[in-house]
């Protein structure tokens, strides 16, 4: 199946590129603006979350780790004393937890501007579930995120400018999608989960722009990737001493770059006018035989397909429970 939607429905997504030299200073104000950033305590995360606080806009700090997400709020606070920024406790691999979280902001009524889907982990050495039986590299970097943009719905709704960013990964070109194995159950691999679950990231971001146009929603769907970024995901997940680990420690400094410029691409995607529906936006440059992995920000052509996003997109509404809007 996989292989058919490859060489029979692949469809070209082009987008313009945009300067390497851009830079947060090109962010415009973002006063009275709400932004989330999930994973926001650290690395990419807490880099976009600072720079938008800066920028005037009120952040929340969705984050499952209490105490580094502490820190980032008081740190983004003495850095920009005018912001508003507080933490809330989101654990992207428990549908309930996402429930709870989403529960308080709508009885708040305040439009959601801006959601920064930041939050994820990295290839773990066997297989985990979560709470709901589900492979957790899939429930955790793209089911989480869906299930939460999809519950947010209203308040992004309520927005005159909603925007969805997706931060995926570089490897998303490595992926496949299993669909008669959507939770790896045979021959696992932690390598092939995370591939898989970035490339659903990308076609999450295609099918929401799909939508958005036939179906008149107002949500601007994008998606980008930092890779590689010394602080954050792959500096902090691979705990174990595995050859990929070992190569990112002694050879990471040759060929990635820091988390904040780790963010600009992220940034870009989540403020700037230019931007295209359905676009994914990465570094360039090239290390250890990778191409766009590091340097500034640029876009290139996204070849996810459309019927195996709206085939996924169908599958992840079983999977979460969460259904988006029809018509």
């Amino acid at each position: 199946m996989v292989r058919r939607f490859k060489e029979e429905h692949k469809i070209e997504h082009k987008v313009d590129s945009f300067p390497e030299t851009w830079t947060t200073s090109e962010i415009s104000p973002q006063w009275g603006r709400l932004a989330i950033v999930t994973g926001g305590a650290s690395g990419v995360g807490y880099e976009s979350a600072l720079a938008l606080a800066a920028a005037g806009a009120d952040v929340i700090i969705a984050d499952v780790d209490e105490a580094q997400a502490h820190w980032a709020v008081g740190r983004i606070r003495s850095i920009a004393p005018a912001a508003l920024v507080r933490f809330e406790r989101v654990d992207l691999s428990d549908f309930r937890s996402i429930g709870g979280f989403v529960e308080k902001l709508l009885r708040l009524k305040t439009p959601v501007d801006l959601l920064i889907n930041s939050a994820g982990i990295v290839a773990t050495g066997r297989r985990h579930l979560n709470s709901a039986g589900i492979e957790m590299q899939f429930a955790v970097n793209y089911l989480g995120p869906f299930a939460l943009s999809g519950m947010l719905f209203p308040l992004l709704a309520a927005s005159s400018k909603p925007r969805v960013v997706q931060v995926s990964s570089i490897s998303h070109k490595l992926g496949s999608i299993h669909f008669d194995d959507l939770q790896m159950e045979r021959g696992y691999s932690g390598w092939k989960a995370q591939y898989q679950s970035r490339l659903a990231q990308v076609l999450f971001t295609r099918e929401l722009a799909r939508r958005s146009r036939g179906q008149g929603w107002p949500i601007m769907a994008v998606a980008a990737h930092p890779d590689f970024a010394r602080k954050g995901i792959i500096a902090n997940a691979l705990s174990s001493m595995t050859l990929f680990n070992l190569l990112h420690k002694r050879l990471g400094p040759h060929y990635s770059h820091e988390a904040e410029q780790g963010a600009l691409p992220i940034l870009y995607a989540a403020v700037s006018p230019d931007v295209q529906a359905g676009g994914l936006y990465g570094p360039t440059g090239e290390g250890l035989g990778f191409s766009e992995v590091s340097g500034g920000p640029t876009t290139y052509p996204n070849e996810a397909e459309s019927e195996m996003a709206q085939l996924l997109w169908e599958r992840s509404e079983e999977l979460t429970g969460v259904k988006w809007p029809r018509g």
